[in-house]
C-alpha cells in the first residue's frame, strides 16, 4: 500500500504555495502544486493581506493536490507569517482583513508600550526583541484601528492604547520562553646597474594604470551603490532598529554623533576618488593616480574600519547607544598589527625583487 501523501502551504509576503510531498518507489518527491502571487495591499491609510485573494487561491491548490494524489493525504501543514494574524469574530469569521506588518500602526503603540514596561524587560521575558512589528505591538494597535475589542477572546483589549499595553504586559508575565544564553632595493641581489632615480618595481606603472586603477575605480562605484542599496533598504522598511545604525553613523542618534564627521568625509572621499581615477587612467597622470589611490584607502578604512567597528558595537538590540572610544591597549594592539602587516609585506618585497633581478639579469 502506497503511502499516503502530505502538503505544506507556505504563505509568503510575495507568493503562497502549496506544495504536495509523494514517495516514488522509497524516495520522496516535491512538487509545488499551485503558486499564488502576493503582496500587501492599500485599504484605505493602511497595509493588509488579502484574504480575498489569499483563501481561494489556496482552496484550489488543496483540490490540485488532492487531484495529484490518488493515494490519499494525511496531513497539511501551513506555515504564515510570524508576526500577523486574522482577528476572528464570534461565528469564526475573520473581522477583516489582516494588517501586514508593515502598516506604521505600531510606531505610536510601540512608544506608549516602552512607557509602560522597559523594552529590556520586555525581552527577559518573552525572550523576543522588542521591534515594533511584534504581535504584541499590533495587538495594541488594533483598538485605535476601529477593530472592536469585544472580538479579544477575553476582552482583555481596551481602547486606551496605554491601558491595552499595561494589560499586555501583565499578561506576557504569565508566559515563560526560553530565550538563548547564551629599503629593500638595496638588499636585492642584482649584477645590472639600478638608477636610483627610477626604482625597480614587483608592478609595472602600465599594470597599475590599465588594470589595478580601473579595478579600483569599479570597485569604488560598487561600493557607492551598496552604501546607498543599504540605506535604502534600512530606512524603506520602516523598522527602526535597521536604520539605528546607520542613523548613528550619519546623522547621529541621541545625542551621540562622534561618527558624523568620519563617515560624511570617508563618503566625499569616495566620491571624490571615481572621477580622479578615471582622469588619471585616461591621461596618466601619476600624480592625480596617487591621490585617488590615497582617497581610496583612507575613504575605504573609514567605512570598513571605524564605521563597521562602531555601527556594530555602539548600538545595543535594545536600541540605546554607547559611544566607543579605543584604549590605549586597543590602540597598541591595533599599530603592531599595522607593523606586522608592513614587515611581512617588506619581506614578501625583497623576495619578488630578488626573483625579478635573477630572472633579469639571466
Amino acid at each position: 500500500m502506497q503511502e499516503p501523501a502530505r502538503v505544506a502551504i507556505d504563505l509568503g509576503a510575495e507568493s503562497c504555495r502549496v506544495s504536495l510531498l509523494r514517495w516514488v518507489g522509497d524516495q520522496p518527491k516535491i512538487e509545488v502544486i499551485h503558486r499564488i502571487p502576493n503582496g500587501p495591499v492599500h485599504q484605505g491609510n493602511s497595509l493588509h493581506w488579502s484574504l480575498g485573494k489569499i483563501l481561494p487561491g489556496l482552496e484550489e491548490g488543496l483540490r490540485k493536490a488532492a487531484a495529484a494524489a490518488p493515494e490519499g493525504i494525511a496531513s497539511i501543514a501551513v506555515d504564515s507569517w510570524g508576526v500577523d494574524y486574522v482577528r476572528l469574530a464570534a461565528d469564526g469569521g475573520p473581522l477583516r482583513d489582516p494588517f501586514c506588518y508593515r502598516d506604521e500602526r505600531t510606531v505610536a503603540t510601540k512608544e506608549a508600550a516602552d512607557r509602560i514596561i522597559e523594552p529590556f524587560e520586555l525581552y527577559k521575558i518573552t525572550g523576543a526583541m522588542p521591534l515594533r512589528i511584534n504581535t504584541a505591538y499590533q495587538l495594541l494597535a488594533d483598538p485605535a484601528a476601529g477593530i472592536d475589542p469585544a472580538a479579544a477572546p477575553d476582552g482583555a483589549y481596551s481602547n486606551d492604547p496605554a491601558a491595552a499595553a499595561k494589560q499586555t504586559a501583565i499578561r506576557l508575565e504569565e508566559v515563560q520562553v526560553n530565550a538563548p544564553r547564551d629599503s629593500a632595493l638595496s638588499m636585492a641581489p642584482t649584477q645590472s646597474p639600478i638608477n636610483a632615480l627610477q626604482p625597480q618595481s614587483a608592478i609595472s606603472l602600465e599594470t597599475i594604470q590599465n588594470s589595478i586603477a580601473p579595478t579600483a575605480d569599479y570597485a569604488m562605484i560598487a561600493n557607492l551603490f551598496f552604501i546607498f542599496v543599504e540605506c535604502f533598504t534600512a530606512f524603506y522598511s520602516g523598522v527602526p532598529s535597521h536604520r539605528h545604525d546607520l542613523q548613528y553613523l550619519f546623522w547621529g542618534l541621541d545625542g551621540h554623533a562622534v561618527m558624523v564627521p568620519w563617515m560624511w568625509l570617508s563618503l566625499l572621499m569616495a566620491v571624490a576618488s571615481i572621477p580622479i581615477l578615471l582622469c588619471s587612467i585616461r591621461r596618466g597622470n601619476q600624480r592625480r593616480l596617487a591621490l585617488a589611490c590615497g582617497l581610496v584607502l583612507i575613504s575605504t578604512w573609514i567605512d570598513k574600519g571605524l564605521g563597521f567597528v562602531a555601527g556594530g558595537l555602539a548600538i545595543s538590540p535594545m536600541g540605546t547607544v554607547t559611544s566607543y572610544a579605543p584604549t590605549v591597549p586597543e590602540l597598541l594592539i591595533s599599530l603592531g598589527i599595522y607593523a606586522v602587516g608592513v614587515l611581512l609585506l617588506t619581506l614578501f618585497y625583497r623576495i619578488v625583487l630578488s626573483v625579478r633581478a635573477e630572472t633579469e639579469s639571466s
